[in-house]
């Protein structure tokens, strides 16, 4: 019971307010059995934890921790008397053991030693916010048979956003096989003289001589230290895009599956991250088989600078507070933030994303300066900068072709065309087995691919045509993908067209003459909104009349049922006022 307490010599009774105070709590462990979860036994002591206060002002403002504690004899450690706020918790993992460099378990989707933001209400308390971590997995002992190496004339210039590259010819079975591996970007960008690295295009293939320091590119160990490297440079004034944190997505095709896969990325680190041009690097890697996704073994080959490894994703050095900051751990060492990727499964294609982790910045204004000016008193002031120019790079792969998963057949030729503002796709094949059918797949960024049609196998033919009929305005990649009579398939190499023409306005009536019960209507060049598509016969009597609404990208199609006469008969297209468009002779046979 509170009791009230008298003040001496005078009738006043002092009682104390119980005041209600939140706690945040948990344990750091070692997760030695890799269930990602705390077992007895796998507590960690004396491992620095840190609380962030996003409400907080200066001198710590929100990027320098509020209150900072070492975890006790069973992994223990405890947040207490914190009022209502916004919070996040981080493990300082240099005081982690250095063989500890995979992180499992936190309380959020990304398990990285950090925390989302947790609301606290300033009463309850919130136990169980654990960590765990991992040591390196074993390195596969499988041996690659193949190796695809970069050298400096293996660049992508002039905005190129894919290229191809023959490798070593195979024979599985008595059958030979010419394999190639396609490389292919979602965006290129020349960082520019403004931001002191030349004129380069990015990404290519180079020793990094033409960056200061020891940028992406040059030789740092990993799995082929004597290759050059694929570069990828993104931020500064012309290469930075705020759209999904300035991600960057590079897709590595190969025409026939592969097994035994191992390559190294470079510089997957951090830079001053209290500063403007401090930014924390995040790379996720994903195999696929197919459609299917394979997820590979990732592994950090040198004790530091320390990496975050959490399944397929690994996020750059990110320690706070800087008292212990030093150049090694930053962007101009040779030697730092390298993972080695295994994939010992089969896959036909690795897909590579890389962005600019950015986990204590300003809440909701992107990718900001962290640091206040000096003459700044409150965040209000801190003004919008635009990120460093920053990098990452990809070595050579080794691998090893798959005899007993490939694909059901050779594809000897693949071009696209352009003709009467359509793009038309050609492909000669050889070397059939228990194949089924090519499905044409179509994308506007040479990443997100869907599909637009069905070939099928056509015995004893070799040569292919397909037709799009509703092609972008502007970019068009196109792929195929093979699919076998046991429903296995596989996507062979990318061809790309840049539309030159200028899309007049045009009536396509297909077929024409009609042969069948309907004829489809496309419509091509016209601005968005709805139109009147009438038929008349050749007395001029109108037989069918709808409504054709076109898209943004100036096209519309409308399937019109046939159950005229044979003859002549003429379709009219009308715009929302009445006034008459075009007209389009179809014949009926």
């Amino acid at each position: 019971m509170k009791k009230c307490i008298p003040f001496l010599y005078m009738l006043i009774f002092i009682c104390p307010r119980a005041i209600s105070q939140s706690t945040i709590s948990g344990k750091v462990f070692n997760d030695a059995n890799n269930n990602q979860v705390y077992d007895s036994g796998e507590e960690l002591a004396n491992i620095k934890v840190w609380l962030f206060d996003y409400g907080a002002v200066a001198p710590n403002y929100r990027v320098q921790p509020i209150i900072e504690v070492f975890t006790d004899g069973s992994g223990n450690y405890n947040f207490s008397g914190l009022s209502a706020g916004d919070y996040q918790v981080r493990v300082g993992v240099s005081t982690l053991p250095p063989t500890l460099c995979r992180a499992v378990a936190d309380n959020d989707s990304y398990p990285n030693g950090l925390t989302d933001i947790m609301g606290v209400n300033g009463s309850s308390a919130y136990t169980q916010i654990n960590f765990g971590f991992a040591a390196n997995s074993a390195i596969p002992s499988y041996n690659s048979t193949r190796s695809f190496k970069w050298n400096t004339t293996n660049t992508f210039t002039g905005g190129q956003l894919s290229n191809t590259y023959t490798l070593s010819p195979e024979i599985c079975n008595g059958n030979s096989y010419t394999p190639t591996i396609t490389w292919t970007t979602s965006r290129t960008c020349a960082p520019g003289a403004s931001n002191g690295y030349g004129t380069e295009q990015f990404p290519s293939a180079a020793t990094g001589a033409i960056l200061p320091y020891n940028f992406p590119g040059n030789n740092k160990g990993g799995i082929n230290p004597a290759d050059s490297t694929f570069q990828i440079i993104m931020g500064g004034t012309n290469c930075y895009n705020p759209v999904n944190n300035d991600r960057q997505t590079t897709t590595i095709l190969f025409n026939y599956a592969v097994k035994n896969v191992k390559f190294s990325i470079y510089d997957i680190d951090h830079a001053d991250p209290q500063r403007f041009s401090g930014r924390i690097d995040h790379v996720k890697i994903t195999g696929y088989l197919g459609a299917n996704p394979v997820m590979p073994l990732i592994i950090n080959p040198s004790v530091t600078p320390w990496n975050t490894i959490s399944g397929n994703s690994v996020c750059g050095f990110a320690d706070y507070p800087l008292s212990f900051y030093s150049l090694p751990f930053n962007s101009q060492n040779e030697d730092h933030a390298t993972v080695n990727v295994y994939f010992e499964n089969t896959i036909s294609s690795i897909e590579i994303e890389y962005e600019e982790y950015a986990p204590v910045m300003l809440l909701g204004k992107g990718i900001l300066d962290a640091t206040p000016p000096v003459l700044a008193t409150n965040e209000a002031s801190w003004s919008n900068r635009l990120p460093t120019v920053r990098g990452i790079s990809i070595s050579g792969i080794d691998y090893t072709f798959d005899c007993l998963y490939f694909l059901p057949i050779t594809i000897s030729s693949f071009t696209v065309t352009e003709k009467d503002c359509t793009p038309v796709l050609k492909w000669s094949v050889s070397n059939s087995i228990n194949f089924k059918q090519f499905e044409i797949e179509r994308s506007s960024d040479g990443y997100n691919f869907t599909s637009i049609g069905i070939v099928p196998e056509q015995p004893y033919n070799p040569e292919y045509t397909f037709t799009d009929n509703f092609p972008d305005n502007r970019n068009n990649f196109y792929r195929l993908r093979f699919r076998d009579s046991d429903g296995h398939s596989s996507t062979g190499p990318v061809v790309h067209i840049s539309m030159t023409c200028s899309r007049q306005k045009k009536i396509r009536v297909i077929p024409n003459p009609v042969t069948e019960n309907q004829v489809k209507v496309i419509l091509q060049g016209y601005g968005k909104g709805n139109y009147s598509v009438q038929v008349f016969n050749e007395p001029m009597q109108q037989v069918y009349r709808s409504t054709l609404f076109i898209n943004e990208s100036g096209e519309g199609h409308l399937i019109i049922p046939v159950a005229w006469v044979k003859g002549i008969y003429f379709l009219l297209v009308k715009d929302n006022n009445g006034n008459p468009e075009k007209m389009e002779k179809i014949i009926i046979q």
